[in-house]
């Protein structure tokens, strides 16, 4: 899908399970990915390291998503970098 390359997703849940299952799955499509996790730091960090690996800029970053206060934090931070 050439109308995904380069651009950006932020996936929730991307530390492991389905999350990062779609978070591959994008970065194969040439999505830039950034990770969200709540509670799984290290298993964020090695996907992030994954993507990387394949080319991708990647990111991870804590937020509760039932928190809005966490998550506005987390769509800032994603938008700036």
């Amino acid at each position: 899908m050439p109308e995904l390359n380069g651009k950006v997703a932020l996936v929730t849940g991307a530390a492991k399970g389905i999350g990062k299952a779609a978070a591959v799955r994008l970065a194969e499509e040439g999505v830039n990915v950034a990770i969200n996790y709540n509670s799984s730091k290290q298993e964020a960090e090695d996907t992030v390291k994954l993507l990387k690996g394949c080319g991708i800029d990647s990111i991870s970053g804590p937020a509760a998503v039932g928190n809005l206060d966490q998550v506005t934090k987390m769509v800032d931070d994603v938008t700036e970098q």
